[in-house]
């Protein structure tokens, strides 16, 4: 599904923006 997949590429450069590293793709 590639909605979900847009989603999570959101919520991963929102952490990134929080200074996260996102380990592991779910």
């Amino acid at each position: 599904i590639e909605e979900l997949k847009n989603e999570n590429a959101l919520l991963r450069a929102q952490l990134q923006q929080h200074g996260i590293e996102v380990v592991g793709e779910t």
